[in-house]
């Protein structure tokens, strides 16, 4: 479901032709590019800023001060873009020079093929380099969320390694009088508890690190700050805690409505952390889940939305700022969908609703408000103003069939399609349309094959075999034909998919 686009990048030269050289050449090689022309130098650092560029192609020449001066407005500018260096010339001497510049290499327009193998090999690096970027940078945040979820939570909570206390909430701070967290991190978790009760906590926590704890309480007297002892209740649940294994100890204040513990810290990072959406892998999960249990009336569709020309979008707000429009983005999409409808993240800006209502009309006029209400927002990005409009794509979910994936591309397909005609409008693609047609007429096909059998309106035709070498060797093609009510021929091509269908040719064989 990853959708495709030019690749941005920048072409430093003061020469068009280099430009539409480099355009054409990585195409031809199947690089899908799009090359924004940078005529100066003291161009080059706005649009570093301005441009999410995969990669920079500059033209220098022969001085290795062109080189230098290249290389250090990139790192002014903190321009993480593989840089290329282009020249007339080039020997081994001249890439081991501008590679200890900063370079990744050197290549010339005399030699396209080095040069799309260069530049295929630095995309590749580049999008990995920005796919384990984005990995880390949501292994923080859920990690943040987590943080964030133990400040905020009444339960006391613990993680323990080997032992140990690593980490601690408020709550736990407050339930045993420790000043601050310094002064409870390194020290044993048994100094919290009775004698008592250490073999059996020792050995609940070798379980849970072994995965044979279940979901069942753990009592146990804690000795609180006072030296008094009161008797709690422990959830344990194996975790990790910078990258080790851990357990974490969970001190329930009260029973909550919403769900256990764990229930909660699973909701908070299957999410986005930006638009509030289950994140895709666990949005498909809960959509299989969903198809299988069967909707007691109405319809369900799967709905896609995103915002129209979103990569100018980027381009304008720049990478980092285009996640808050896309979290505005998917914040106005939550405010008009109901609580069940099922909402995740299938892409950088497209989102995925799963939606049961009564009629497939229903559905397109919530999209057709969506879009209106899209189109007349205004959203603010930090201190910029950016308006903009949505297609919707909706496919219908077919109770028949049990694979989801082609609900999905459905619905993308037809998202997509609504943005090349134009864009801020919805797309709709219903197969069930097209097969209530075709059993339609098949219905009428059954009776007339049927009729025809038992009436002994089929006629084989010979068609001679002409040699083409103008020899008459007497060789026939038999062809059958359906007569109908009229009396006229109908081909094969006009009964025969139907009979295909309602297994009615073995009938026509026997006739034969």
């Amino acid at each position: 479901m990853a959708e495709q686009s030019a690749v941005p990048m920048i072409v430093l030269t003061r020469h068009q032709d280099n430009v539409e050289a480099v355009n054409s050449t990585l195409r031809n090689a199947g690089h899908a590019v799009r090359c924004n022309w940078i005529r100066e130098l003291n161009d080059l650092g706005d649009a570093l800023q301005q441009i999410s560029a995969h990669m920079l192609i500059a033209f220098v020449g022969p001085d290795p001060a062109d080189t230098a001066k290249v290389m250090t407005v990139c790192k002014q500018f903190g321009a993480e873009v593989p840089v290329l260096i282009a020249r007339d010339q080039v020997d081994e001497d001249i890439i081991a020079a501008a590679m200890q510049q900063g370079a990744r290499d050197v290549v010339t327009l005399k030699h396209p093929g080095r040069l799309q193998a260069v530049a295929a090999r630095e995309l590749e690096a580049h999008r990995q380099a920005r796919a384990l970027n984005s990995t880390i940078s949501s292994a923080r945040e859920y990690r943040d969320q987590l943080k964030s979820f133990m400040a905020g939570s009444a339960d006391a909570i613990a993680h323990v390694q080997e032992g140990i206390v690593v980490d601690a909430n408020p709550a736990w701070l407050e339930l045993y009088a420790v000043p601050d967290l310094d002064s409870l991190i390194g020290t044993p978790l048994m100094d919290a508890f009775d004698p008592d009760a250490h073999a059996a906590i020792k050995g609940a926590l070798v379980a849970c690190l072994q995965g044979k704890w279940s979901d069942h309480t753990l009592r146990a007297n804690a000795i609180l700050g006072d030296g008094s002892a009161v008797p709690l209740e422990m959830e344990l649940s194996p975790t990790e805690f910078d990258a080790e294994p851990a357990v974490r100890l969970c001190i329930v204040a009260k029973k909550r409505d919403g769900g256990s513990l764990n229930e909660q810290l699973t909701d908070a990072l299957e999410r986005d952390a930006s638009t509030g959406a289950l994140q895709r892998r666990f949005f498909i999960e809960r959509l299989q889940q969903s198809r299988a249990q069967p909707i007691k009336a109405g319809v369900r569709q799967l709905v896609s939305i995103e915002p129209d020309k979103l990569s100018a979008v980027c381009d304008d707000l720049g990478p980092l700022a285009v996640e808050e429009f896309i979290g505005q983005f998917g914040g106005l999409v939550s405010e008009t969908r109901q609580s069940g409808d099922l909402f995740g993240r299938t892409g950088d800006g497209a989102l995925m609703l799963l939606m049961e209502r009564g009629t497939p009309r229903d559905v397109e006029t919530w999209a057709n408000n969506l879009i209106r209400r899209v189109a007349s927002q205004v959203f603010r990005v930090g201190d910029k103003q950016i308006s903009c409009t949505c297609s919707v794509g909706i496919g219908m979910i077919d109770p028949r069939s049990p694979d989801a994936a082609t609900s999905i591309n459905d619905a993308i397909a037809a998202r997509r399609s609504a943005q090349e005609s134009g864009g801020g409008r919805v797309q709709v693609i219903d197969h069930q349309d097209e097969d209530t047609r075709r059993q339609a007429a098949d219905e009428i096909w059954v009776r007339r094959i049927k009729a025809a059998l038992m009436e002994n309106r089929f006629r084989l035709m010979q068609q001679p075999i002409a040699s083409l070498l103008g020899e008459d060797r007497g060789m026939f093609d038999v062809l059958v034909r359906m007569i109908d009510e009229q009396g006229q021929e109908l081909l094969p091509s006009e009964f025969m998919a139907a009979a295909e269908r309602n297994d009615l040719m073995k009938n026509i064989d026997r006739w034969v």
